[in-house]
């Protein structure tokens, strides 16, 4: 599995309560009409030579809504 399951995703925009994971960003993760403002982050890398990727790590494991975490795309960026 290279992508986040459906279940994953909809647990992660659950818990995200509509707001950027970073504590000093305000940004919404869905605007009002409905445009997906926010990207989905890996906490631990999704790719080999990525930070903090993990050899270790499962695809399962890699895609699970417990290593992903929603930025705006400012913050990503950062």
């Amino acid at each position: 599995m290279k992508y986040p399951s459906e279940k994953s995703l909809k647990i992660l925009f659950s818990r995200s309560a509509n707001q950027c994971a970073l504590p000093s960003c305000e940004q919404q993760i869905v605007a009002d009409n409905g445009t997906v403002l926010g990207e989905i982050c890996h906490i631990k890398a999704r790719n080999p030579g990525g930070k903090r990727y993990d050899k270790k790590q499962t695809d399962i494991e890699r895609n699970a809504s417990e290593n992903l975490i929603l930025l705006c795309r400012n913050c990503h960026k950062i």
